[in-house]
C-alpha cells in the first residue's frame, strides 16, 4: 500500500484496519508513506533533508499484525515537500516492487504516491487498487495546488485496474473524475464489534478519570481537529446555553491542526469548566470513552472535503450504541440513511440545542436503532470481502498472463 499520509501519527482509519488484518490472517504488508505532520511540528532543531527510512516493523491497533513500513525522504519546506516528493516518492515505490515482488498494490489518501504507484504497477503488470476514503484531491495544503491534484488523481482512476470507495456518494464523484464505472465498487467501513462492546465496556471509567459526574451530560467528539469539525459553534452554543444547564459538557478527545486555536476559544468564552480535552489518546482507551458519552457528535461543516466522506468514528459510535448528531453530509447521509441511530442537522450550531431537546424516549429509540444497524459493519465481514477482492485481481493477473495476454489487463468487476 502507497499513501501521502504517515502511517504511525493519525487513525486508525480504514485502510489501518485493513492492512493489519491482512496481516494477522497470513499476507504480508508493505507500505509505502511519508510524515505528513512534520508542518504542525516545531521544527527548529531539525534538519531541512528528511532522510529516507529503511523497511521496519510497525503495529499500531493490533498486537499480533505485521506490517513493514518504510518513507522516501523530502524536503522540509512548504509546498518544496511535494516538489521533492515527486521525485523520491517515486523512486521509494520503485524499490519497494523490486524488493517486496508484491500480488497487488493499493494506493490510498494521497495524491503523488497513488500516481506513481498506479503507473509503476501497470508497466510491470501488476494489478492496482485505488482505494478513496474521501475527496483526496481536495485534501492538498495548497489550495492553488487543487487542479493540478485532480489532473494527477484522474489520471490515476483511469490507470488503476480497480477503484474502490468508501461509499455511494464518493462512487459517484470518482466516476464523474473519471473513474470507468465498471470498475469501480464500494466497500464500506466497518468496526470491531469485539473491542467497542458496550456490554464490555464501564461508562464510569473515563468519567472519573476527567472529572465528569454521573450527573454531567455529556457530548463527544473525537478525531483530527479541523478548524471545518464544527467544534467552534459547538463550544459557542454550550456558552450559551450554560448557565441554564450546568451539567452541559463536551468531551473532545484528539489533536489537529485547529486544537490549539479551539482551546483559546474556550478560555475566550470562559467556558474551561465545560469543556474537556484529552489529547491524543490510545486507541485502546476509545472504546471507554465513547462510553462515557450520552451523545456523539459530527458537527462538521457541509464543504468540499466533508461532503462525500463517511468518518469511521460514525461507526464506532453506533457500534457503542451511542445517539449520534451528525450534519448533514451527503455521503453520510446516502451510506447510513434513517432509523440507524443518527439524527441529522443542517449546520454545525444546532448540534447542542437538538442534544438538549432529546427526550429519554428519543434516546433509548436511537440506541437500539444503532444496536440493530452497526451489525452489518464488523470489520471481520469487511476483511473477508476485501481479501476475496483481491484473491480475485491476482487470479484473473494469472489466468492472463497464463493465456500470453499484455500486462496492461484491464477487467469489469463483477
Amino acid at each position: 500500500m502507497v499513501h501521502d499520509n504517515g502511517w504511525t501519527n493519525k487513525g486508525p482509519h480504514q485502510h489501518h484496519h485493513l492492512m493489519e488484518r491482512l496481516s494477522i490472517k497470513g499476507h504480508e504488508i508493505m507500505v509505502v508513506g511519508y510524515d505528513h505532520l512534520w508542518r504542525t511540528r516545531d521544527g527548529s532543531r531539525r534538519s531541512i533533508i528528511a532522510k529516507k527510512n529503511p523497511p521496519s516493523n510497525v503495529k499500531r491497533f493490533y498486537d499480533n499484525s505485521n506490517v513493514t513500513y518504510t518513507t522516501p525522504a523530502f524536503i522540509r519546506i512548504p509546498f518544496f515537500d511535494y516538489l521533492s516528493l515527486v521525485v523520491t516518492f517515486r523512486e521509494q515505490i520503485r524499490r519497494a516492487i523490486e524488493h517486496f515482488q508484491p500480488d497487488v498494490i493499493i494506493g490510498s489518501t494521497g495524491v503523488i504516491s497513488p500516481y506513481w504507484a498506479a503507473t509503476l504497477a501497470k508497466r510491470r503488470g501488476i494489478p492496482y487498487v485505488d482505494y478513496w476514503l474521501d475527496a483526496t484531491d481536495k485534501l492538498v495544503p495548497e489550495s492553488f495546488l487543487e487542479p493540478m491534484a485532480r489532473i494527477i488523481k484522474r489520471r490515476t482512476v483511469q490507470t488503476s485496474t480497480l477503484v474502490l470507495t468508501l461509499n455511494e456518494t464518493l462512487k459517484q464523484y470518482v466516476t464523474e473524475l473519471g473513474a470507468d464505472p465498471s470498475i469501480t465498487q464500494v466497500l464500506p467501513g466497518g468496526v470491531d464489534l469485539k473491542k467497542f462492546d458496550p456490554a464490555g465496556t464501564n461508562s464510569q471509567l473515563m468519567r472519573d478519570k476527567y472529572g465528569l459526574s454521573k450527573t454531567d451530560f455529556v457530548l463527544f467528539f473525537m478525531g483530527w481537529i479541523y478548524e471545518f469539525s464544527g467544534l467552534q459553534e459547538a463550544v459557542l452554543e454550550l456558552a450559551h446555553h450554560r448557565e441554564r444547564h450546568p451539567e452541559l459538557k463536551l468531551l473532545i478527545v484528539g489533536e489537529g491542526e485547529f486544537y490549539q486555536r479551539l482551546r483559546k476559544i474556550v478560555e475566550e468564552n470562559h467556558v474551561q469548566d465545560s469543556v474537556v480535552f484529552t489529547g491524543k489518546v490510545p486507541y485502546t482507551e476509545i472504546p471507554e470513552l465513547i462510553a462515557a458519552a450520552d451523545i456523539a457528535l459530527l458537527p462538521a461543516h457541509n464543504n468540499e472535503i466533508m461532503r462525500n466522506a463517511v468518518p469511521i468514528k460514525i461507526y464506532e459510535y453506533l457500534a457503542m450504541h451511542k445517539p449520534t448528531i451528525c450534519t448533514k453530509l451527503p455521503g453520510t447521509m446516502r451510506e447510513f440513511g434513517t432509523n440507524c441511530g443518527i439524527t441529522y442537522i443542517d449546520k454545525p450550531e444546532d448540534a447542542v440545542k437538538l442534544a438538549l431537546s432529546l427526550s429519554q424516549e428519543d434516546v433509548q429509540t436511537l440506541k437500539m436503532q444503532a444496536k440493530q444497524f452497526i451489525k452489518k459493519y464488523d470489520w471481520d465481514r469487511i476483511t473477508v470481502r476485501f481479501e476475496g477482492i483481491l484473491a480475485s485481481l491476482v487470479e484473473k493477473k494469472r489466468q492472463y498472463v497464463s493465456k500470453g495476454a499484455k500486462n496492461d489487463f484491464v477487467f469489469p468487476v463483477e
